[in-house]
């Protein structure tokens, strides 16, 4: 996709883009995680925590990965969000892979 992204098309997205403020989550009780590359030079793992922090949430910073981590490293955030998910909502829950 990016490559067939201009030069100008991504420069006015970024620019966009950086107009963006996180808002808070109108349930503030709702538990939030947040997965980022530690490679990620667009959503880089500072501004990750940051907004880890604004939400009260989780951060997980995923190891070898950049932009991209859910094709990087797909397992490993599969399993981040399991655990999150049975953690915070009490659920049993089961991952089956045909791998």
């Amino acid at each position: 996709m990016l490559c067939r992204t201009s030069a100008k098309g991504y420069a006015k997205c970024a620019e966009a883009l950086s107009q963006i403020t996180p808002g808070q989550p109108k349930n503030k009780k709702t538990p939030v995680l947040v997965l980022v590359g530690e490679n990620d030079i667009v959503a880089t793992p500072t501004a990750a925590q940051e907004m880890a922090t604004a939400r009260g949430g989780k951060l997980v910073v995923l190891r070898d990965a950049a932009h991209i981590p859910i094709i990087e490293k797909s397992d490993e955030i599969l399993g981040e969000m399991m655990r999150f998910l049975a953690k915070n909502f009490n659920q049993t829950v089961r991952m089956e892979t045909g791998v």
